[in-house]
């Protein structure tokens, strides 16, 4: 080559191969764009399904804990030994709400007990409306049972430390205490020992009828150990 030629100007050459438009300054391609929008709509999705069950659920659980943490001052237990009817029953709740409905009801630790159903309950309002049904659709069953059915209660009762007073509902399964007069002498001095050693106990009985001989004797296992038996349903009669 002479030396009087014209030097050719410097061209820089590029090597273009696929997949590396990013590298050039070149926007990724729209198929990829979509990908990263898609991917970003789906992690916002799941995180406001996240943060929907979080707000949906913690108020709730701290209102219960809320309830709870307000110490119960009294206990009210609820026992059904049989069904007793729609026109009686609507009487006996409406009794139930003047003792549970009071200023702050969360002071009361209430408990219903009977042959279909055990609960506990931290809302009178919720407890008036499951004693309304819990009363009508309770089973039959017989006075062994029914005694058997008491001696849980008093058994849960013991390890109970506040007042107490015991509902009783529905009517007694026999006249002959002959196989049961153990267990509610037994059933009775366990009653009596807590409301002298741990705290008072009273019974309040709407057992129906008010004036049978079964119901006065059955009550009598309890006024003879001097627990107090008090018969609003005889006193309406």
């Amino acid at each position: 080559m002479s030396s009087n030629e014209p030097s050719k100007p410097y061209k820089e050459e590029y090597s273009v191969t696929a997949g590396n438009d990013t590298d050039l300054g070149i926007p990724p391609s729209r198929k990829n764009s979509w990908m990263y929008i898609m991917g970003l709509f789906g992690f916002l999705a799941v995180a406001a399904l996240i943060l929907t069950w979080l707000y949906a659920e913690k108020p709730k659980k701290y209102e219960i804990m809320k309830k709870r943490t307000t110490p119960a001052v009294r206990s009210v237990y609820a026992v059904i030994f049989s069904p007793v009817d729609t026109t009686t029953t609507r009487a006996f709740v409406s009794d139930m709400r003047r003792e549970v409905y009071t200023k702050d009801s969360s002071d009361i630790n209430m408990v219903i007990g009977g042959t279909a159903i055990y609960k506990r309950f931290i809302s009178a309002e919720e407890f008036c409306r499951v004693l309304d049904t819990a009363l009508v659709t309770a089973s039959y069953v017989d006075l062994l049972k029914q005694g058997q059915l008491l001696s849980q209660v008093t058994g849960i009762l013991y390890k109970d430390t506040l007042s107490a007073k015991i509902y009783l509902y529905g009517s007694l399964g026999s006249n002959d205490f002959t196989n049961v007069s153990k267990r509610l002498s037994s059933a009775a001095r366990v009653i009596l020992q807590r409301h002298t050693v741990i705290n008072k106990v009273e019974l309040v009985s709407y057992l129906t009828p008010a004036d049978a001989p079964a119901t006065h004797q059955f009550l009598e296992y309890f006024r003879s150990q001097g627990i107090t038996v008090t018969e609003p349903n005889k006193q309406q009669q």
